[in-house]
Order: structure tokens, then C-alpha cells, then sequence
């Protein structure tokens, strides 16, 4: 009887686990593919990677053990998404992005303005990077954006 019951309950289990995955998937809010969702004051804009005016991005990170890594890429400044969305940069307080995941970091409306600071880089496979240059806190150099929500 008690070697029934051990695999009774990993069945039961991974049906559990199946269904809550199935839930939290089918949750998930929907983007346009190829594209990164701006949100500000009730209107969303998408914009595509290639109605950007994108420069060389050059710069270095550092993460949580203090090693440094290189960055040289094509990109454009956080900044410049915004005003490509309509937004004003010098109105915004805060700043969150989100990336395809639904991993979220923020930033604040001053890193926002010191330029060169808050930038969108090209993947390889298409999409953005947002990298913060001078940040210790590696986290916010959120891969596959998705969504920026402006507050």
C-alpha cells in the first residue's frame, strides 16, 4: 500500500504543477512581435527596432562581483524611445521596463536624463537591452524588452 501511494502523489503533483503553468502562461500579457510597447498617461505606442535612429553604444558594465564586461553595440538612448513615443523625458518621474519574461526594473526619471546612462541596445536575435552604464546592480540590464511603462 505505502509504494502506491509514493507515486500517486508525484501524478498528482505534476498535474498540479502542469495546471498552475497553463494559468500563469495563459495570464500573461500579449506584445506585438518585434516590437517594444510604450505606455504613458492611458495611450500605448509600438515601436519597431527599425524606426529607431539607432549610434554605436560604447561603455562598460560591471556586475555583482566586480567584473567588468565591454559593451560595443548599436543602440539608442532610453531617452530617445521616449520622445520616438510621443513622452516628454524631463516629465518623467519613473520609469519600468519589462522584459518578455515579465522580469520588471526600474529607473528613475534623473537616470533617465544623464546622458548616456539609460541605454536600449540590439541583441543578436533581434530585440533590446537596456543597459545602465556606472550601475553595480547588473539586474537592471534587462534582456528581450517588451514594455516600457512610463509613471
Amino acid at each position: 500500500m505505502k509504494k502506491r501511494i509514493v507515486p500517486i502523489l508525484i501524478a498528482v503533483l505534476l498535474i498540479v504543477t502542469a495546471a498552475v503553468a497553463v494559468w500563469h502562461l495563459s495570464t500573461r500579457e500579449q506584445y506585438e512581435a518585434g516590437g517594444l510597447t510604450v505606455r504613458f498617461g492611458g495611450t500605448e505606442t509600438v515601436l519597431k527596432a527599425d524606426s529607431l535612429t539607432k549610434s554605436e553604444i560604447h561603455g562598460e558594465t560591471v556586475n555583482g562581483k566586480g567584473e567588468a564586461s565591454a559593451i560595443d553595440a548599436q543602440g539608442v538612448a532610453l531617452s530617445e524611445v521616449l520622445k520616438a513615443a510621443g513622452v516628454d523625458p524631463a516629465a518623467v518621474e519613473r520609469i519600468e521596463v519589462i522584459a518578455s519574461d515579465e522580469y520588471r526594473a526600474e529607473v528613475t526619471g534623473d537616470e533617465l536624463r544623464d546622458e548616456g546612462k539609460v541605454c536600449l541596445i540590439l541583441q543578436d536575435g533581434g530585440g533590446f537591452q537596456m543597459i545602465v552604464f556606472g550601475d553595480p546592480n547588473s539586474k537592471r540590464n534587462v534582456r528581450d524588452l517588451v514594455a516600457v511603462e512610463v509613471q
